[in-house]
C-alpha cells in the first residue's frame, strides 16, 4: 500500500469516526480534527492529521494489526478523535483487521463522547 493510499483510507476512517459522533449525538459536530494518538511514538499525545499518519504508515507491505478510531471530545470549534493501534506485532496488509468486511485496519469504536463548551 502506498502512502497515498494510506493518507485516504486514514481519511476515510476519520470521516466515518465523525459521522458516526454526528448519529451519536443528533447534530453536527466540528469537521476541523485533532488526533489523539496512541502507537510507537505518541501516548495519548494530540498532533495532527499529517503528524499521526506519518506516525501510523510503517511502510508499503506492513502495517498494525488494527487501529480503533472514534471521537472523543467536542469542542466549540474543532473534534478531538481517539486513535489507538493494536499492540500487536505488525503484520502485511493482507492479514490486518478487516471486519464487519471492508473496515480495513481501522476499527470504529464508540467511546463516551465528552462535550467541552470552553472556547
Amino acid at each position: 500500500m502506498t502512502k497515498e493510499e494510506y493518507r485516504d483510507l486514514f481519511a476515510s476512517a476519520l470521516k466515518r469516526a465523525i459521522e458516526n459522533a454526528d448519529n451519536q449525538l443528533g447534530y453536527a459536530i466540528p469537521r476541523e480534527t485533532l488526533i489523539i494518538l496512541y502507537d510507537r511514538n505518541y501516548k495519548g499525545d494530540t498532533t495532527n492529521f499529517e503528524s499521526a499518519l506519518n506516525s501510523l504508515y510503517l511502510d508499503g507491505e506492513h502495517s498494525y494489526y488494527v487501529i480503533d478510531i472514534g471521537v472523543k471530545e467536542i469542542h466549540p470549534t474543532f473534534s478531538k478523535v481517539f486513535v489507538r493501534c493494536s499492540g500487536h506485532t505488525p503484520v502485511k496488509y493482507d492479514d490486518v483487521w478487516n471486519s464487519p468486511d471492508g473496515d480495513n485496519l481501522f476499527k470504529q469504536v464508540f467511546p463516551q463522547i465528552t462535550v467541552v463548551t470552553e472556547s
